[in-house]
């Protein structure tokens, strides 16, 4: 009898006959059908379906509203140092500014020992000048002796002409630090310390009198200015010190 030929059986077959042998069944070759999603369906409250309708319509929550409302608002306007006049405000905004600015630190610093540098450059030189007022004068008074035992004219020297020579001095060096602490108050104002750089609108000549009315602008006067500037250097001292 011819041998039948070798028959390969289906997939669906051998599929259904390990399904018996299995716990679980076995994926069968026929591809899963799409299920529909699953909707998750909100517990219907004792007002019914409409409450939902009502929830999803209802405005954002309050809180919600105020911080939409501060995102938006305009942020506060920013204070140029050279318009504070108080020393409560001057004191935060130094504090802020020098606190938080290594470089100005550095900067305030170099300027500070350049200042106690001159100065004491200028005390030193005025001492060396009333000592050589006084030497001259020692010699001047043992030249007239010498000249006055040959007949000669003697050499005067009054205390006017050692004024007159000390006054000329410190009106140099009045002009020179004049100079450096107008470069000193151009350097503050430019690194944000109050009470340097202030508008001349802003100040108050000695016995002018502050205009009236709340419409008045509020004014400094030069020597109250001139003190809240020698306070803050004051200040800027033990800051940077």
């Amino acid at each position: 009898m011819a041998e039948q030929p070798y028959q390969v059986p289906d997939l669906a077959s051998i599929l259904a006959t390990l399904a018996r042998y299995t716990p679980g069944a076995l994926p069968t070759s026929t591809p899963p059908q799409a299920q529909p999603p699953v909707v998750n369906r909100p517990p219907e409250t004792s007002q019914g379906p409409h409450a939902l309708a009502l929830e999803a319509n209802s405005p954002p929550s309050l809180l919600s509203a105020k911080d939409k409302e501060r995102s938006n608002a305009p942020s506060p306007p920013v204070i140029d140092p050279a318009t504070i006049l108080d020393w409560p405000a001057a004191l935060r905004c130094v504090t802020k500014t020098v606190g938080r600015n290594d470089q100005a630190i550095v900067r305030i610093k170099k300027m500070i020992h350049t200042q106690n540098e001159h100065e004491a450059q200028w005390w030193k030189a005025r001492e060396e000048l009333i000592e050589n007022q006084r030497i001259r004068a020692k010699g001047r008074i043992e030249l007239n002796e010498i000249l006055g035992s040959i007949g000669g004219t003697q050499i005067a020297d009054t205390e006017e002409d050692k004024a007159n020579e000390l006054r000329l001095y410190d009106k140099k060096v009045l002009r020179a630090s004049q100079q450096m602490v107008n470069a000193m108050s151009d350097e503050l104002r430019r690194l944000g310390i109050p009470f340097f750089g202030v508008p001349d609108g802003l100040i108050r000549k000695n016995g002018e009198a502050d205009g009236s009315g709340s419409q008045a602008q509020a004014r400094i006067g030069e020597d109250e200015l001139r003190a809240l500037q020698r306070r803050m250097i004051s200040l800027l001292e033990d800051l940077t010190g």
